[in-house]
């Protein structure tokens, strides 16, 4: 079995770029080779690595054959009538197809009315065919962003600089545009930058150590996180480990060095958000608290290579940290000297889109939206303060801290509100509402903060959807399935008694109270936010593990409540092979199918009441009569969430309906009667679903 290294050398990779393109190496190379034969196992490799540094990709794999596996194959050729005269002699057509695939007409087999050649296909070299996958498999990434480099056609992330490709100690002639691949690497770029040659594909781990290439990410890692936490140790703190900031320095460094460094004591008198910001996301390094959790005056950072003039490096990183805390504690000083309240008439000066107004606007719009939510069912939450939060949510927008630091929106009006005197529930909503900013984020704390950004949200997506903006497969520009994703969780949690059509009628009328004119109609609107809404709830309801079959059943009811959604979802679910969803099943899909064939012949007429006068049976006063003492239990189990008291009592009219069917001629001769007694049987339907489209449903069918 062969060894296989493929090593592709470019300019730094952008951090960010390089774990998702290790993921598409793995995932490429398993499938290509696989499809070619190339593993002496059907199971994949017997081992297989992919590596990677800003420098290079890197994928070691073992347990290739030599030469790929024959291949027995059966090829469809033309038509038994056109390969065979009358006499059954190969005619020109079987004897050209016969010599094609190179064996004789007589051996063509007739299968279906065609003719086939079952032909063996030698294998070809691992080392050619690999030639060809490799080279497939580097046009086949993808990145957020590629370049182009001198006048070639070729992207990639970075320009490609050397290619190493080696099956055992054979290169294999790999070519990507004006690259070919030879035994040849290089190491560290400043620890030891000279080229290196490799005889076989087993010495490259040896020799890249030499060169000062720590090339395995999980080593890099550890390296990092071991010294991080030895030095933060040292000056008698802990050091705060962002995921993602250490993952980023992972993939930052080919021979990572945690360096310690310090600040003024003076800085820390800054918001701590700020500190630790300016730290991370500015500069990547790791802050130290101490034993209470307060930040300490240090810090480290990490440089890509060894531990030679440390010093002249940890003063560069002081200094850089240095400057940006003057700056920081420039523009705090500025914002002082006026509260919070007056930074809001600046938003007017800031566009939230140019359509639809300012940021100030916008604001406006969530007041005027808190006095349409009912809040009655929250009772910790004051109208208000909901008004007050949604006043001040946008202000800090104008801070100059925040124009420094834009990624601490919210969180900068939260400390300066508590400064200014605002209640607790003010601050923590003017940055709780911007959660969940993403998949797997928090919710906000608090009812306040919650409600405020589920006002936010739909403010946003009415606003967008109203100008007829909606997000296509490949293109949502203003984050709207994000908007919408952050509503469902929020309404999963906040529970809305007002309609959220009525809500999204409010919210496009603030946006018309402003002066502004829009393309669609109210009623695209209503129908393009329930779609996207709805959307987002299959997606949580996939989450909780529903069936499709379920979330078709209950996705497109009337239901404003996406919490009671869920947990009607949850007891269908939890009940699926129950006699209860039986019968509900089975009287939905009776009435349902005799009510669209009355529909499609216009023979039902859904404008008046039953009318009980015209009842000639026993079975249809029964059924009237069970409606009528059954509805006000429905409704009231519908209110309280009450899901399996609602579908026992939805089950309990199968009895009824079956004895109507059985007695009454439905689709009779007399048009009064027989509408009468369709819109009988549509009293039951709609309420039926009213609760879930149970003809949707697939339910066990030996239920007795």
């Amino acid at each position: 079995m062969s060894e296989l290294l493929f090593e592709i050398g470019c300019e730094e990779i952008p951090a960010a770029f390089v774990g998702p393109t290790l993921e598409q190496l793995s995932r490429l190379f398993k499938s290509k080779f696989a499809e070619n034969r190339l593993f002496s196992s059907p199971e994949g490799p017997v081992f297989l690595e992919v590596l990677g540094t800003p420098r290079r990709l890197i994928i070691r794999a073992s347990g290739l054959v030599e030469t790929q596996q024959d291949e027995r194959v059966e090829i469809k050729g033309p038509a038994e009538s056109v390969a065979f005269d009358a006499e059954r002699n190969a005619t020109r057509a079987a004897q050209g197809f016969a010599n094609k695939n190179g064996i004789d007409a007589k051996e063509l087999v007739i299968k279906d009315g065609y003719v086939y050649a079952n032909v063996v296909r030698n294998g070809r070299a691992t080392v050619d065919i690999a030639s060809e996958l490799l080279a497939s498999i580097v046009g086949s990434l993808t990145f957020p962003k590629s370049m182009r480099w001198g006048t070639r056609k070729f992207r990639f992330a970075r320009p490609i600089r050397w290619i190493v490709a080696l099956l055992d100690d054979k290169v294999i002639p790999v070519k990507v545009e004006h690259v070919s691949a030879g035994r040849v690497s290089r190491g560290h770029r400043f620890l030891a930058p000279d080229d290196f040659v490799l005889n076989s594909a087993s010495e490259y781990l040896t020799k890249i150590n030499d060169a000062c290439v720590i090339v395995d990410q999980n080593r890099r890692r550890d390296m990092i996180t071991d010294q991080i936490k030895a030095l933060a140790e040292s000056v008698h703190g802990t050091v705060l480990i962002d995921p993602d900031l250490l993952e980023e320095n992972v993939h930052l460094t080919e021979y990572p060095t945690a360096v310690l460094g310090e600040f003024e004591v003076e800085f820390l008198m800054l918001p701590r958000p700020v500190l630790v910001t300016a730290m991370r996301k500015h500069q990547r390094y790791f802050p130290i608290v101490d034993s209470t959790g307060n930040l300490l005056p240090r810090f480290i950072a990490i440089r890509n290579g060894g531990s030679e003039y440390l010093d002249i490096v940890r003063s560069g990183f002081e200094s850089v940290l240095r400057a940006r805390f003057a700056d920081a504690k420039f523009f705090y000083d500025l914002d002082l000297k006026s509260n919070l309240e007056s930074k809001r008439d600046l938003t007017k000066l800031i566009v939230f889109n140019e359509k639809l107004g300012s940021v100030r606007d916008k604001s406006d719009r969530l007041m005027r939206l808190a006095d349409v939510v009912d809040v009655s069912p929250l009772p910790s939450l004051r109208l208000t303060v909901l008004r007050r939060a949604a006043f001040l949510c946008k202000a800090d927008l104008a801070t100059e801290m925040v124009k420094e630091l834009p990624s601490l929106q919210g969180i900068v009006g939260q400390h300066y509100a508590t400064r200014d005197g605002e209640t607790n529930e003010v601050a923590l909503a003017i940055s709780g509402h911007y959660q969940p900013k993403g998949a797997g984020d928090e919710l906000p704390g608090g009812d306040t903060s919650r409600v405020l950004a589920l006002l936010d949200r739909l403010d946003t997506l009415v606003g967008y959807l109203s100008l007829g903006i909606v997000p296509t497969g490949t293109s949502d520009p203003f984050g709207l399935r994000r908007a919408a994703s952050g509503l469902v969780q929020l309404l999963n949690v906040v529970p809305v008694t007002i309609s959220l059509r009525t809500l999204v009628a409010a919210a496009r009328r603030n946006y018309m109270d402003q002066g502004i004119n829009f393309s669609q109609e109210e009623a695209d609107v209503q129908l393009s936010f329930q779609s996207l809404v709805n959307q987002r709830i299959d997606a949580l309801l996939e989450e909780y593990g529903i069936e499709h079959d379920i979330r078709e059943a209950v996705l497109n009811v009337e239901f404003d409540s996406v919490n009671a959604r869920v947990a009607l979802a949850k007891t269908i679910k939890y009940g699926k092979d129950s006699k209860d969803l039986f019968d509900c099943s089975s009287t939905a899909v009776r009435i349902g199918n005799i009510l669209r064939f009355a529909a499609k012949d216009d023979l039902l007429d859904r404008s008046g009441p039953v009318d009980s006068s015209l009842f000639e049976s026993q079975s249809e006063i029964e059924l009237y009569d069970y409606i009528v003492r059954t509805r006000p239990a429905i409704e009231s189990a519908i209110a309280t969430g009450s899901w399996d008291n609602v579908l026992a009592s939805m089950a309990s009219f199968r009895g009824p309906v079956d004895r109507f069917f059985g007695e009454i001629m439905i689709m009779g001769d007399d048009s009064d009667l027989r509408n009468n007694r369709l819109r009988l049987l549509d009293s039951v339907y709609s309420m039926l679903i009213r609760i879930a489209n149970f003809e949707k449903l697939v339910v066990a069918d030996n239920i007795v």
